[in-house]
């Protein structure tokens, strides 16, 4: 059966999030599926006059400003869908687990949380404390899912967000042309999964029409894999900019994590971007980066309706 002929399971779509760079991103491609899908955002009250600006003239949105604190008002809601996609951010990790619940007893068929990123499925991304919430929620949910009646749910795995690696958060510098790489003693070869954000998004629309093949798993998705050196040899490639990479070996990621877990269980507002930063960079360096693996596939490979963003594309667009 071709892309084409696929028809979603359930049509009726509660978007968790209305503002903000990636529920943008899902917007633009809920808006190029036309009527394929009836799309309700949910948004707080302070962020409705935005988000109905940004589906004004496209019928398939309804825009449904809530507070997530009224389970009444929430369930009120959710009872009128089919699927949850929920887009909030590491911060409302703790909301997604009261949606989850109400989502359940509203009658909702299938719960995409907020993943999105590394696989959790891989034990030491699990272990990661930045992804303790999402945990929660992968908990949530597969407990449910063995009741009677239970929700269905899928992860949409992603890798890291292409659009978003080259910044200091990643310890690239584009004005001088440097690049901090974490090594794990093969200078950067390690391999990446990345997505970009719009693809983040294209390719959780395709997952919608696959519920039989993904209903109660991950869905692995990729725009293009790569590793730190293979970002540096196609800025030289595409843009002609050399960057010059210093390696920083493994060990002292995992000493300065150390050093900052024990700081911030005495005070967790000590906790900086530098140590999220650091727990990605060590999955990153030591191949828990890449989704298929240890014979797992990328699911991407066969959704043929998506035409994801190469690397170089990306590169253009920044020098």
């Amino acid at each position: 059966m071709s892309a084409a002929k696929l028809i979603p399971a359930f049509r009726r779509v509660a978007l968790i999030g209305g503002s903000g760079p990636m529920p943008a991103c899902f917007i633009q491609a809920f808006k190029q599926a036309g009527d394929e899908f009836e799309v309700t955002i949910l948004t707080r009250k302070e962020s409705l006059k935005v988000t109905e600006k940004a589906v004004t003239g496209y019928p398939q949105f309804h825009v449904a400003p809530v507070d997530y604190s009224d389970e009444g008002e929430l369930f009120k809601i959710l009872s009128r869908q089919q699927v949850v996609i929920s887009l909030l951010t590491p911060a409302g990790m703790q909301t997604q687990e009261t949606i989850i619940r109400v989502a359940r007893a509203a009658g909702v068929k299938w719960f995409l949380p907020s993943e999105f990123g590394l696989d959790l499925s891989v034990p030491a991304n699990s272990e990661i404390p930045l992804f303790a919430g999402k945990i929660a929620a992968r908990n949530a949910l597969e407990e449910q899912a063995t009741r009677s009646e239970g929700m269905a749910y899928t992860y949409v795995v992603t890798g890291a967000f292409a659009d978003m690696f080259v910044n200091p958060f990643h310890d690239w510098d584009t004005e001088n042309h440097t690049v901090v790489v974490p090594d794990a003693g093969n200078q950067g070869q390690s391999k990446i999964s990345f997505t970009t954000r719009q693809d983040v998004a294209y390719y959780t629309l395709a997952v919608l029409r696959r519920f039989d093949q993904f209903k109660n798993k991950t869905a692995r998705v990729a725009s293009f894999t790569a590793s730190y050196a293979d970002w540096v040899a196609a800025f030289k490639s595409v843009s002609g900019v050399k960057y010059t990479p210093t390696y920083e070996p493994l060990a002292v990621l995992e000493r300065r994590m150390v050093s900052a877990a024990a700081a911030a269980a005495k005070d967790p507002t000590t906790i900086d971007f530098k140590y999220i930063a650091d727990q990605l960079h060590a999955a990153m360096a030591t191949g828990r980066g890449q989704l298929d693996i240890d014979g797992k596939k990328l699911d991407s490979d066969d959704m043929p309706e998506v035409s994801p963003t190469p690397l170089a594309a990306i590169v253009a667009d920044i020098h």
